[in-house]
């Protein structure tokens, strides 16, 4: 067993440094190192110098901050690891030098499944075998098949998306895709394989999906999607009828296809793995299947997987991520070359922030969010956030030695928290903290002392995120401020059918204002006010779209629809809600919430459950983090995890 680990930690090793140090002809004598004055050599020479020969020759772009590393999707796999071209920008004073690795999407992609599958393996295997998760060969095979080939149809429905990152793909030849297809099949084969071994502890690691993303560079695709699809599949396959939700999502998967006309575009940026590139009938297909199989996925996952649920070795997990996302956000910060590095084998959404000082106030005197290694500063503040609460919630409730990697992880927390600058988080963990302190150690009377002197704390905490300028404002114009900035934005006479709608409402003095009115406060108070006109400015659906959306994980029919007047970039929604309201409508929002709150009432002696999804909840309506892949699949298993097992046993270790 030594030896097979020390084999598997030699080839990670290898395939880690071998695809990015292959010698060229040339000789390391006649490479001349990048300058201000020109670098005509990599024009006549691209695709010949390895990034291990650039570095040797220049070693400065290790660790000077104008040098950045970048990939050159549209490359051929011949050219993978190598400097493509390099180019020179001159930024004020300074000149920085962007240096264009290949990065093939196909050999990509192999490469990074390969090394994240070498890492799952690193998970310990099933004490107990496991016959529940066990499937017959021919329908595993079968399983494994359509998740590969679905996965491969989403090159296809995403054909505008991966023109310029594919070198030299025919994306109407059906050829062109057995490669990419046999690339697919390959890692769910080896994925799946492992983790059918594996799953008495997946749910024990599930917090590392925030450290490595997973995110195939060039693609919209996560690794980790692979899994949930297979189980999303596997639920489908043994299950001998459909349940009332999946009847429903079959209904309105008919509606949102029959509803998909024109094509509109949108630049998933930051939001790649789980966001759709475009509007149209083929690429809504493949979205409406892909999050139907994520949601039966997660819930398989945790089926096969709640009876093994070790809280102990979770949070101790959940420790190291986020000592992880500190330390290597800011090496990452500190070093071009391991930024680079780090994008590709971690699968990032985003470069690792290049602020390097995460302390850094600006001269307005207001702290500069820090957002390390995650694509979103404030939906990481959101998880240090949390995972401090439940590392609070595990030592106050522990009767065993705590051991220092747990301290560590409230440090690290505590830091990535104030680092984020998201005082919302801040103020919440704060509160909840205190209720879950001293809930259980007062009498009578001193409750209701504590009640008030936590009531007028909370007041002013929340007075203090709102800020002092906004007590004199009135309500009339908080409450009218949303709707008026939307009309600022609008272009010409095209205005959006929701702003209308408020018009309509405005003028007959009827309840749909009056409740508009209040989000217009809610926003104005959360400075939330831009964000949200920018998005009741291009809001411009039918009857059927505002009532029950127009398909899961798609902006681009809310983006490519209606012209708006010019913003400074492309402003997100900043609130999941807004964006599920797009995706699935104004009844299907109104009837999980409603759902939720139900939850909450049945669950109202499960304090720790209480405190956590109050603190989510709160977190994603002023923020779009269930538009991450991580956030969502790590925010619903904590969901079933903590409501379904009861948590107070959890904190406890009766079970």
């Amino acid at each position: 067993m030594i030896l097979i680990n020390y084999l598997k930690l030699a080839l990670i090793v290898i395939i880690l440094s071998l695809p990015w140090s292959t010698v060229s002809s040339l000789g390391l004598k006649n490479i001349p190192p990048i300058s201000q004055e020109g670098n005509s050599f990599y024009e006549i020479n691209p695709c010949d110098v390895s990034l291990a020969e650039f570095v040797l020759v220049d070693p400065k772009a290790i660790y000077q901050d104008h040098y950045f590393f970048r990939p050159a999707e549209n490359t051929s796999i011949s050219c993978f690891g190598k400097v493509a071209g390099v180019t020179v920008l001159q930024s004020g004073i300074e000149t920085e030098f962007y240096i264009s690795i290949g990065a093939n999407p196909i050999i990509s992609m192999l490469l990074q499944g390969i090394i994240w599958i070498l890492l799952f393996s690193r998970i310990p295997k099933n004490k107990i075998k496991q016959s529940d998760t066990k499937v017959e060969p021919y329908t595993n095979n079968i399983l494994i098949i359509g998740t590969a080939y679905l996965f491969t149809y989403s090159i296809y429905a995403e054909k505008r998306f991966y023109e310029n990152s594919i070198y030299s793909f025919n994306f109407y030849d059906l050829d062109s895709y057995i490669l990419i297809f046999l690339v697919f099949l390959f890692l769910t084969k080896n994925f799946i394989d492992l983790f059918l071994d594996r799953t008495e502890n997946i749910l024990n690691y599930v917090p590392f999906i925030f450290l490595i993303s997973g995110l195939f560079t060039g693609s919209n695709l996560v690794f980790y999607s692979l899994l949930l699809v297979y189980l999303g599949l596997n639920c489908i396959f043994t299950k001998k009828q459909l349940s009332k939700f999946d009847k429903y999502y079959v209904f309105l998967s008919f509606c949102w296809l029959f509803n998909s006309h024109g094509t509109f575009f949108f630049k998933v940026g930051k939001l790649r793995g789980f966001t759709s590139s475009s509007y149209e009938f083929l690429t809504n297909l493949y979205w409406i299947i892909f999050f139907f199989l994520i949601l039966k996925g997660v819930n398989k996952l945790y089926e096969i997987s709640k009876s093994y649920f070790n809280f102990n070795l979770f949070v101790k997990n959940l420790s190291l991520t986020t000592v992880g996302m500190l330390i290597f956000g800011f090496l990452g910060s500190t070093t071009p070359l391991l930024s680079y590095l780090l994008f590709f084998y971690f699968g990032l959404q985003r470069y690792v922030i290049t602020e390097i000082n995460p302390f850094l106030i600006d001269e307005f005197g207001l702290k500069v969010s820090w957002r390390g290694l995650f694509p979103s500063a404030e939906t990481v503040g959101e998880f240090f956030g949390l995972s401090l609460l439940i590392f609070l919630f595990f030592i106050i409730r522990s009767n065993k030695k705590i051991e220092p990697i747990y301290f560590f992880g409230i440090i690290f927390s505590g830091l990535g928290l104030y680092f984020s600058d998201n005082r919302t988080s801040i103020v919440l963990v704060f509160l909840m903290a205190v209720v879950y302190i001293f809930k259980d150690s007062l009498t009578a009377n001193k409750k209701i002392i504590f009640i008030l002197i936590f009531s007028f704390t909370s007041i002013f905490l929340i007075l203090l995120i709102i800020g002092s300028s906004n007590y004199t404002t009135s309500f009339e114009f908080m409450s009218n401020s949303l709707y008026l900035k939307s009309l600022d934005y609008q272009f010409g006479n095209n205005y959006s059918s929701f702003l209308i709608l408020l018009e309509e409402s405005k003028n007959s003095s009827n309840i749909v204002y009056s409740i508009f009115s209040i989000l217009s406060t809610l926003a104005f108070l959360i400075n939330r006010s831009e964000m949200w006109s920018v998005f009741f400015a291009r809001y411009n659906p039918t009857l059927f779209e505002l009532l029950f959306g127009s398909g899961p994980l798609n902006f681009g029919q809310l983006y490519g629809e209606l012209q708006i007047k010019e913003t400074s970039e492309v402003l997100l929604p900043h609130s999941s809600l807004l964006s599920f309201m797009v995706f699935f409508g104004i009844i299907n929002l109104i009837f999980f919430i409603t759902l939720f709150i139900y939850i909450f009432f049945q669950e109202k002696n499960n304090l720790p459950f209480i405190l956590l999804f109050i603190y989510i909840f709160i977190n994603i309506v002023k923020n779009d983090s269930l538009n991450y892949f991580s956030p969502f699949v790590y925010y619903y298993l904590l969901f079933l995890i903590f409501r379904k097992q009861n948590s107070e046993k959890l904190f406890n270790f009766l079970e």
